[in-house]
């Protein structure tokens, strides 16, 4: 009798090898998709990213709301050329193989799984819905998914961006010297500081520099009388009679 698993012995025996090999994902890949049946129907997404390569549609399933439950991409045949070469946590990528489709790999893997009912088919092959909807899994359309997909990458393009951090500031950093000198000299207001912090400041900081006092001296007072105008000098008359007797040729003790 045809069945989805093929008729053939072999077939039916290196699928169920896959799946076995397959069978630590079930903790961790809830969405199963059929690989080729859903890159398809890539006109469902927004034109924008319509008809994306495989890389980038990784990159649409990190941004999908389904993401953090994990999937598990069953493709058919053997590698692609341009499969991606590293793939984030949470995505898994397999190939059926040379005799195997991915639909026979993705209902035994269904079929032995312990949380099938939380498992969820991403296909548009009726029979491969109706087997694994048998076996108590989910099952969503292909262009459904995809819409949801871009829905959920246009949510996250218009999300607005985080604001770069100030760079931090180099505690050990050496200052300019006249940046130092300059600081030095502002004193700090009563107004800039709490009034918790303001209370804590010794007293020495705050203080206002005064003009120096007047040094007390024990010399006795000038006479204003006798104080030299300023601008003018004053000479006693012995000095202008020896003056006198040079500007005549003559020595200061002549008579």
């Amino acid at each position: 009798m045809s069945s989805l698993w093929g008729n053939d012995y072999f077939t039916r025996k290196r699928a169920s090898r896959q799946a076995q090999m397959w069978e630590y994902l079930d903790g961790m890949a809830r969405v199963i998709l059929d690989t080729n049946n859903v890159l398809g129907a890539t006109d469902a997404l927004p034109t924008e990213i319509a008809g994306p390569t495989p890389q980038e549609f990784v990159d649409l399933l990190v941004a999908s709301r389904r993401y953090p439950g994990g999937f598990l991409l069953v493709c058919d045949g053997v590698r692609w050329d341009d499969a991606p070469k590293s793939l984030p946590g949470g995505i898994q990528v397999r190939f059926s193989g040379h005799g195997v489709t991915a639909d026979d790999v993705i209902a035994r893997v269904v079929s032995q799984s312990s949380i099938s009912r939380h498992l969820l088919v991403v296909t548009t092959d009726r029979a491969l819905q109706k087997q694994v909807k048998r076996l108590k899994a989910s099952t969503m359309d292909s262009k459904a998914f995809l819409e949801e997909l871009g829905f959920d990458w246009q949510r996250t393009a218009q999300a607005p961006q985080p604001r770069a951090d100030a760079p931090e500031l180099d505690p050990n950093a050496v200052l300019p010297p006249e940046v130092v000198a300059e600081a030095e000299t502002v004193r700090p207001q009563k107004g800039d500081i709490s009034p918790s912090v303001w209370s804590k400041i010794s007293s020495k900081v705050l203080k206002i520099s005064k003009p120096a006092k007047t040094k007390l001296t024990d010399e006795p007072p000038v006479d204003p009388a006798h104080e030299p105008t300023h601008g003018t000098f004053s000479f006693d008359s012995k000095t202008l009679e020896d003056a006198e007797r040079i500007a005549k040729g003559h020595s200061p003790n002549d008579p």
